[in-house]
């Protein structure tokens, strides 16, 4: 069972290569607070109180909050929550998002560092000290494209009036290369030790599931080689799309 607990992905992944040929998705890790922070740490600096909040959420009935402090003002960077992910090797990630929901316009500032570096824009703040708040759940997306060890995002400034919070937070862990390009198999490679080291983020599958799915490819199996060629896929693709074969 374990065999097939740590293949399963695998399998999904070499079929989607055969059939897109151009991109691959590996995984996606959700951060949504229901079940505490997973993976992710918190680091505080200042009196600052942070916690898993149910008084505002974008999904769910959780989110993270960040402040108040006991600051009320230049706060800067003595009155900060970080929120932490660690990559034991480093995996190639494509995208991140989350959703953030600021309470006032007093301090609140925040980025995305990415590897010990501060990605500026978007930054994790929605208003500035002088607008009007929006007071609503706010998408921030960051494309990456790259190997990352490190993952945080960095709540500065944190006052006595303005707490935030943060939900929803999703890695995409894919790659965009060709599949001539080093990058493709290097991807390749780190998603396929994703999925092997953490089943639970792949979907799990029974053996009998497996068979099924081998079966079902195989019934395209057109020379009776036991494999899904190009030819193969082919034939998958006229089928599932409705195309007729001209001959």
């Amino acid at each position: 069972m374990n065999y097939y607990r740590q293949l399963n992905c695998i399998v999904i992944l070499v079929f989607f290569i055969l059939i897109m040929n151009q991109k691959t998705i590996y995984a996606e890790e959700i951060l949504d607070f229901e079940n505490g922070l997973g993976h992710w740490r918190v680091s505080v600096n200042g009196n600052v109180h942070n916690q898993i909040s149910e008084s505002k959420y974008y999904k769910g009935a959780k989110s993270y909050q960040f402040g108040p402090s006991t600051c009320g003002i230049n706060c800067f960077d003595s009155y900060t929550v970080s929120l932490i992910r660690e990559f034991n090797e480093p995996i190639f990630i494509s995208t991140i998002t989350a959703w953030v929901f600021e309470e006032g316009n007093w301090g609140g500032k925040g980025y995305l560092i990415i590897n010990g570096n501060k990605i500026d824009s978007p930054n994790l703040s929605n208003v500035s000290n002088t607008e009007v708040p929006i007071k609503e759940w706010v998408k921030k997306e960051w494309e990456i494209n790259m190997n990352v060890d490190s993952i945080l995002f960095y709540f500065r400034d944190l006052t006595d009036q303005n707490p935030m919070y943060i939900d929803e937070i999703e890695i995409s862990f894919k790659s965009l290369c060709s599949v001539d390009d080093n990058c493709y198999l290097e991807g390749y490679q780190e998603g396929k030790n994703y999925c092997i080291e953490n089943p639970d983020q792949c979907g799990l599958y029974t053996e009998e599931d497996m068979i099924n799915m081998v079966n079902t490819l195989l019934q395209w199996d057109v020379n009776n080689d036991k494999q899904i060629g190009l030819i193969e896929t082919i034939h998958i693709l006229r089928d599932l799309t409705g195309v007729k074969n001209n001959k």
